[in-house]
């Protein structure tokens, strides 16, 4: 120590000088310094609050219109449908009206000649009524009067007596028969005044529409003498509660007129005459030529508030208006169809907040951790360079700030990236599979639902004509229960087909393999067949080897395969014929070093070459066109290939494409030999 000290005053620096220089200078001036992870976290800060807020914001921006459009498309559906509904609702409960008024004028009780008819009577007879009317009235053809009436104030609506038989006919009368008109209100000016004021009123008791119907009465002697008129009201009352979208009804002909409304005093009135004509008018052509949809009111209310209107159309009930149509509106307020939004708002908002705190605490919390794992090696730099005269202290640089390890991490990046890429690509490839499936599931429910639907609507109308005691003789009820186990043996086949893809797909049906001569079952599968080649007036022809052929085969399979075949040909074949041959063939697969080759070529409707591929997948048709026009759920060759495959052969379908016929080649091994030469002298015969 004193030899250190002698040179240090003598001028000459000891060892470790630089050091504790450079840490005298790096310490220097401590107040106008900051630390780098001190700025690295402010930075971060600044930059990383303003921008989660801003996305918080934009997020429940976008939140919230999409909340919006949800609703109010939602909205729109339900009122809609609410028209739908409404309409369907309207039209049943004219029907039902005219239904019973139609009975109720046949009645022995309304003929005065017999019994005198009064008020009381009438009375007793509305009581009976399945659906309720506000009054009834008998009025004489002669002189038009009423004899009795349940009405306050007389109907006075004539109707043209002409229309109906002067005698009465011996058939029941006809709901058609019933004279339906609607009765419009005539208010004068302090009417409309009162009923103006009750407008809200007015909405929350419904919508009204009054009806007049009419019907003939006939005397004893069977002349037409009177005409019993009842007084309908049909009362929608829909409350307009907030977020309620089932909306008021409107019901509007088709010159424009208004029929119904919540508020009395726009009853009668004409569209045209309204501040949104141009847009009603718009809404009464869609309406009228078919279309269920909805539109935006502004001018329909008082107030001005813009409306939501789903709407559809019905025939009118009018006599007087056959043939045309009534417009059904079903009106929602905007704002009480988005009432719910303003809820939704608030739970937005409070699980806004708590994101947003919970984002800035736990930003705050990764910015520090950040800063930290960022500015260590800096500060491990620095104690290096301060730490140099510590003899105690490390002497080698840290390793992993080495340039080599961003390579390595950049090739281990790279890496990455390519597994990602691999695995996206199998994942898309996935998806497609997936997508493709999916509708091809999705075809073949429809198709499903259809064939099923056909043989049970046959079982159960045999059954109810059965049921019912309908049947004249014996024999017709056997016809009919014939036709009904005729159904059922069609829905246990679709059901058998469904349910041996599924085996055959989880490979739990089982063949027994067997050596099977070849014709015998060729021939009875024909045999089964020629009742329905017939029956389309089509050619078939077949050639078979001279010499027996023996396959390794499932007998029971193997016809069911060869079935399934002809029956397509057969079902897609309208003008031709069909050729069926059977030939055996050289193998080098075959364990016997042959092959037979079962043939069977039809002039049907074909098949695109690029569609070939798919009609040998489970629930996979070409052309829903065909399947509804032909019938079939889309499973028989996909059955019949897995059952070959199973067998150990294979088949293959060729077509030339559309409208030029259908190939089908089904290869199985041979179970004993033959001599091709003689195998190859065919034998021909023809049916048509």
């Amino acid at each position: 120590m004193l030899s250190l000290k002698a040179e240090d005053a003598a001028g000459v620096k000891p060892p470790g000088s630089f050091a504790r220089f450079t840490r005298r200078h790096l310490m220097a001036q401590p107040g106008s310094q900051v630390s780098f992870r001190r700025i690295l976290l402010s930075r971060l800060l600044l930059l990383s609050v303003p921008v989660l807020l801003l996305g918080v914001y934009i997020t429940s921006h976008v939140t919230y219109r999409k909340a919006r459009s949800a609703l109010l498309e939602t909205a729109r559906q339900n009122l809609t449908e609410s028209a739908v509904r409404k309409g369907g609702a309207l039209t049943a409960t004219i029907t039902l009206l005219r239904a019973n008024l139609a009975a109720l004028s046949t009645s022995r009780w309304l003929t005065p000649t017999r019994t005198p008819i009064d008020a009381e009577r009438l009375r007793q007879l509305q009581l009976q009524l399945p659906y309720p009317v506000d009054c009834l009235q008998l009025r004489s053809l002669d002189d038009f009067q009423p004899l009795a009436s349940t009405c306050d104030e007389p109907l006075s609506l004539n109707v043209d007596a002409a229309s109906w038989p002067s005698i009465a006919p011996d058939a029941p009368l006809q709901q058609s028969e019933v004279r339906v008109q609607v009765l419009l209100p005539e208010l004068d000016a302090a009417t409309a005044a009162v009923m103006a004021a009750a407008e809200e009123r007015a909405l929350d008791g419904g919508s009204r529409l009054d009806f007049v119907l009419s019907a003939p009465v006939y005397a004893d002697s069977g002349e037409l003498r009177y005409v019993l008129q009842a007084h309908a009201v049909i009362r929608d009352r829909a409350q307009l509660r907030p977020s309620s979208l089932a909306g008021y009804p409107v019901i509007i002909d088709e010159a424009g007129t208004i029929l119904a409304h919540p508020f009395p005093e726009r009853i009668g009135r004409n569209i045209a005459q309204e501040a949104d004509a141009r847009r009603l008018q718009s809404l009464l052509r869609n309406a009228l030529a078919g279309h269920k949809d909805f539109l935006h009111l502004f001018s329909f209310d008082e107030d001005g508030r813009e409306l939501l209107a789903g709407y559809t159309s019905i025939n009118s009930p009018l006599t007087a208006e056959v043939g045309q149509r009534w417009a059904v509106l079903a009106i929602a307020n905007l704002d009480d169809a988005l009432a719910d939004l303003e809820a939704i708002r608030r739970v937005l908002i409070g699980l806004l907040v708590a994101l947003t705190l919970t984002l800035i605490a736990a930003t705050t919390a990764a910015i520090f951790f950040i800063s930290r794992e960022t500015a260590r090696p800096l500060e491990q730099l620095r104690d290096y360079a301060l730490n140099q005269d510590n003899p105690y202290a490390s002497k080698t640089i840290p390793h992993d700030f080495r340039i080599r390890e961003f390579s390595q991490l950049g090739s281990a990046l790279e890496t990455m990236l390519q597994r990602l890429r691999t695995w996206t690509e199998e994942l898309e490839h996935a998806w497609q599979d997936a997508r493709i499936a999916n509708q091809l599931k999705d075809e073949f429910l429809t198709i499903t639902s259809h064939e099923l639907r056909t043989p049970l609507n046959g079982i159960l109308g045999s059954l109810s004509i059965i049921q019912d005691d309908l049947c004249d003789s014996r024999a017709e009820e056997l016809t009919y229960i014939h036709q009904a186990q005729q159904s059922a043996l069609q829905l246990y086949e679709i059901i058998t087909d469904i349910s041996d893809i599924t085996k055959l797909r989880a490979g739990q049906l089982k063949v027994g393999i067997e050596s099977v001569n070849l014709g015998d079952c060729l021939r009875a599968v024909i045999a089964t067949h020629e009742a329905a080649i017939a029956a389309k007036e089509l050619s078939l022809e077949w050639t078979q080897p001279d010499a027996e052929v023996w396959v390794y085969a499932d007998p029971d399979q193997l016809q069911r395969v060869l079935g399934i075949v002809l029956d397509n040909a057969i079902k897609f074949t309208a003008v031709g014929g069909i050729t069926l041959m059977a030939e055996v063939t050289a193998s080098a697969e075959a364990a016997s070093g042959q092959q037979a080759i079962i043939t069977i070529r039809d002039t049907g409707i074909g098949i695109e070459p690029e569609l070939q591929a798919k009609l040998f997948k489970p629930f996979a048709v070409v052309d829903g066109s065909h399947t509804r026009q032909y019938g079939g759920v889309g499973l028989g060759l996909a059955i019949a290939r897995n059952l070959i495959e199973l067998m150990h052969g294979h088949i293959q379908l060729t077509s030339a494409g559309k409208n030029c016929g259908t190939t089908v080649a089904i290869a199985l091994p041979i179970a004993r030999q033959v001599a091709l030469a003689s195998a190859a002298a065919p034998s021909s015969t023809s049916n048509s």
